[in-house]
Parts: C-alpha cells; structure tokens; sequence
C-alpha cells in the first residue's frame, strides 16, 4: 500500500468499505477480479493524489473560502460506489490493455456509468447542466456549464492536469478542444479556466 494511502485515512477507510462490500457479494472469487481490484486501486489513488497536488498549488494562490486542497480528499468518491463500482473496475483494466496494445478494442460499454458519474460530481459541467436528467448519452448535445462555480471549475482543472499528467497530453490541447464546444462557458468562466490551467504550467 502506498504512503499516499496510508497517510489519507478517508481514502483508506473508502477501500476498506470497497472490499468489504466486494467481499459480501463474492466478488474477489476469483483471481481475475484480485487484479483488477488491486489496478483499479493503485490508479485511483494515484489520480486522486495528482488532483489533491494540484489543488494545493491552487489554492494556496487563490484562497479559496473553502479550501480546496480540504475538499479534494473525496474526489470522485463515486467511483468505489454502486452503480459505479464495478464498470469502473472493468474501464480502468481496459483502458491499461488499451495502453499496453494501442490496437486493442476496449470490450466494455462504460457509457451509463461515464454518464451517472459526471451528472452527479460536482467538478464535471454535466453536474451543472439544465436538463441532465433527461441525458441518455454523452456528446449528443453541448452541455450548459454556465451555473458552475469558480471553485469547482478549479477542482475541474485540477482533475483534466492530473489525466494530463496521468496520459502525457496537453491540457491546452484538451481545453481547445472541448471548451466552447463539447462545454458551453461563459467568457469569465473561460478566462478562470485558463488562469487556472496557468497555475499548474510548472507541475
């Protein structure tokens, strides 16, 4: 177990409530299901731990009221949940088979799961949109982000630098890319978005 665990008791104790319900429907029977147990672990905590830094960096710029650094200790807590749980389990070991083999076709469909995550986490734009209960799918409509906080637009950017780092992509290549476009910001929203991305140039 990583220091970084050991030293976060709220994310030990998500774990730790993780296998013991994992446990009570016999899902560690077999060895399969160890491993990818075990991946989903190691990967979770270490994105959590590169968004947790992240937001270190900005807050301790920005000042947030409420501290950011504080509030990240549960990011994507969704994730060790049902109905999360498990397909994100199964995503996480598909996407290091897809790593591993870049011809590889992922043979999972992680969409419902992708959609009820990021219409019930606060840093995700879907959370703010008008009519995101309506939503069947993602990336059939452009997603109203205008009612999002400063503050969660920073835990947001903290959460894209750290799938940055995590992928060796440009966070500014992904801003481009869907800002504007895939999200719809207002231009302060869009200047924040920047000035925070900005903050982590040197991370």
């Amino acid at each position: 177990m990583s220091i970084f665990i050991k030293e976060n008791p709220i994310l030990l104790s998500r774990i730790e409530e993780t296998k013991n319900y994992l446990n009570s429907i016999s899902y560690f029977s077999s060895e399969e299901n160890h491993e990818k147990f075990n991946i989903f672990i190691k990967r979770m905590s270490a994105h959590i731990e590169k968004v947790r830094s992240n937001a270190k960096i900005i807050q301790d710029q920005i000042k947030f009221p409420e501290n950011l650094y504080n509030f990240t200790e549960n990011h994507d807590e969704l994730k060790f949940l049902n109905p999360e749980l498990i397909p994100y389990i199964d995503l996480t070991m598909e996407n290091l088979k897809k790593e591993i083999s870049p011809n590889y076709v992922r043979n999972i469909n992680a969409s419902p799961s992708i959609l009820h995550h990021v219409i019930n986490s606060s840093h995700h734009p879907e959370f703010y949109h008008p009519t995101k209960d309506s939503l069947k799918e993602l990336g059939v409509e452009k997603i109203n982000a205008l009612s999002m906080p400063d503050f969660f637009i920073a835990e947001m950017i903290c959460d894209w630098k750290a799938m940055s780092q995590e992928l060796n992509t440009n966070i500014y290549v992904w801003i481009k890319t869907n800002v504007g476009k895939r999200w719809l910001f207002s231009e302060k929203q869009q200047e924040l978005i920047m000035q925070y991305a900005k903050l982590l140039d040197n991370v």
